[in-house]
Formats: C-alpha cells, sequence, structure tokens
C-alpha cells in the first residue's frame, strides 16, 4: 500500500522517525523497493544508545537493537541523529555511516502564549510540581522528598506512573501533607497542574544519555526550573546550563547545604518567569522549525551552513 501511495503521488522522500523502530523497518524496505526515493532516518530515540530494563540489561539490548540499526543505517541516504547522542555515534563501528550523518536537536520546545501565564496560587506558601514517570531504578524521589521535607511553607505535588507509592505515604504522613501524589493525570490535567505551579521539579536519569522529553515542556513553560540528578553527565544539565531561571542540584552533595540551596532560590525566584520570545531565542534549535529546514536543506543536497 505504501508503495503504491509513493508511486501515484509521485513522492521522492521518505522520513522515518525512530521511535517505534517499525517505521524506520518500513522506510528501509521502501528503499530496497524503490531505489529512486530519498530515505531519511530521524534518529530522536537511539537505536543502541538504551537504558537498562526491567528484564534485559543494557549490553544485551545494545547487541540485539545494533543489528537492526545497522540494517536501517545501510539504507538510509540521511540519519539525523541526536546531539545528546552523539558521543555513541562516534564510536568506531558508525565511521562508515558519518558521511549521512547530520546533527540536531530534540524538537521537543513548542512555545504556547497561555503557559506563560502567572501561576495563581499562594505565593507566600509556592507550589513545586514534577510530572513525569518516576521508577526506584532510573528516577527515584525519595531523596527529593527528604530536601522538601525540610523546606516549610512549601509544597511539593507530584503527577505521573510510578512504583514508589510507599515512598509518597511515608512522605506525606511526615509531612503533613505538603509532599503529596497526585497519581496519573492525563495530558490536558497535567498542562493544568504546570501552569498552576510556581516551580517545576525535574529529575534527571541514572546514568543514561537520554533527556527526558518533559524537560523542553518544562522549558516552554519559562516557570524556574529546579532540577535534580546525581549522575555527572547527565544530558539535561548541558540545556538548562542555558537556562536563566533553573538550579542545577547534585544530590550526591551535602543534604543541608541543598537545603539551603533549594530554599534560597525557591524564595528568591517566586513569581518569576521568563517570556517566550527568550525562551524561543535560546532554544531555537530545540524547535520543531529548526529540524525542518535541515531536513529541507538536506533534501535540496545543500549544506547547513550554505543558506
Amino acid at each position: 500500500k505504501a508503495i503504491n501511495i509513493l508511486k501515484k503521488y509521485d513522492i521522492d522522500t521518505v522520513i522515518s522517525l525512530n521511535n517505534p523502530l517499525e517505521g524506520c523497518l518500513t522506510g528501509s524496505i521502501l528503499k530496497n523497493k524503490l531505489k529512486r526515493i530519498h530515505f531519511c532516518v530521524y534518529d530522536l530515540d537511539s537505536f543502541s544508545n538504551v537504558l537498562d530494563g526491567q528484564f534485559i540489561k543494557k549490553k544485551y539490548k545494545f547487541k540485539m537493537m545494533w543489528r537492526w540499526e545497522r540494517m536501517v543505517f545501510e539504507y538510509a541516504d540521511n540519519i539525523v541523529i541526536m546531539e545528546n547522542h552523539k558521543s555513541h555515534y562516534d564510536l568506531e563501528r558508525y565511521d562508515r555511516f558519518q558521511r549521512k550523518i547530520s546533527v540536531s536537536n530534540f524538537p521537543m520546545l513548542i512555545l504556547k502564549e497561555e503557559n506563560h501565564l502567572l501561576p495563581k496560587s499562594n505565593l507566600n506558601k509556592p507550589t513545586c510540581v514534577y510530572l513525569g514517570t518516576l521508577a526506584k531504578a532510573y528516577r527515584n524521589p525519595k531523596n527529593i522528598c527528604k530536601i522538601f521535607l525540610n523546606i516549610e511553607d512549601v509544597s511539593l505535588v507530584f503527577y505521573g506512573k510510578t512504583d514508589t507509592e510507599e515512598t509518597f505515604k511515608e512522605y506525606h504522613h511526615i509531612s503533613q501533607g505538603r509532599i503529596t501524589y497526585g497519581g496519573f493525570v492525563k495530558f490536558s490535567h497535567g498542562q493544568q497542574k504546570l501552569r498552576e505551579a510556581d516551580f517545576l521539579i525535574s529529575i534527571g536519569n541514572i546514568n543514561s544519555d537520554m533527556i527526558p522529553s518533559k524537560t523542553f515542556e518544562y522549558i516552554s513553560f519559562g516557570k524556574p526550573i529546579i532540577h535534580f540528578f546525581t549522575y555527572s553527565e547527565d544530558p539535561v544539565l548541558v540545556y538548562l546550563k542555558k537556562y536563566p531561571l533553573s538550579l542545577l542540584v547534585d544530590l550526591n552533595d551535602p543534604m543541608m547545604r541543598t537545603v539551603s540551596r533549594v530554599k534560597e532560590f525557591i524564595f528568591k525566584n517566586n513569581g518569576a518567569s521568563i517570556p517566550s520570545k527568550i525562551v524561543k531565542d535560546i532554544f531555537y534549535m530545540n524547535t520543531p522549525e529548526y529540524s525542518v529546514d535541515l531536513i529541507e536543506r538536506w533534501s535540496n543536497s545543500l549544506p547547513l551552513e550554505a543558506k
């Protein structure tokens, strides 16, 4: 059916997004059958630069996915990788693909003016919100709960899927309700919670080059962001160091020093925000427009610098 569509409408370019893998495999099959088409792999989530899974370890996933990745890359005319995976694709085994590779950045920054409204919460009692998946294995909220337990007059609310319900029950009781878990929420409800928040809480993955898409969603709101991390090479740091209203907190630091830094940041920046124009100027490479421009330049066989 896809071949018929390509022929009927004289389509000459196929762009396959990874993930899921099936899209790239389909693109490879189309390229094999129709040599005239230009096949671009937009490698948003790396095939082989992966995290440990619940049942399959990273080294085994790495080996399994390399087989598929190699096949797809052989057929591809152009491969767009994300900047945070560049060191992975500098490995020797990718040497033969380097002429095909272009480097972009996550096109996750979508700015909406309604998200830049000031929060309506009580400025005397700031609300900090985390939205996203939490897991004991790679994004554990326990130490963050310990920190906020020591900061009075500040609420901390978590939303999303988790296997850490017992931790939330414990700290909800100890904090007398200041630390709460709001459960999994639908997208629209989650967006509303971010709009209502005074501060956005970010938690880095453990030992991973993967950057959560949530980072760019947070940035798009222009609100103060507190990012907690343990991995010194956390890829989120590169982005949030450029963000004027961010606090980067290494959870390996002494607890009371961390409490003091977080408390100072909250009461100094309560009610602050960054205009969307400034956000876009800083993170233009993370807008969909930049990726579209990059692919169009490739499709027209022009180097990025030439236009």
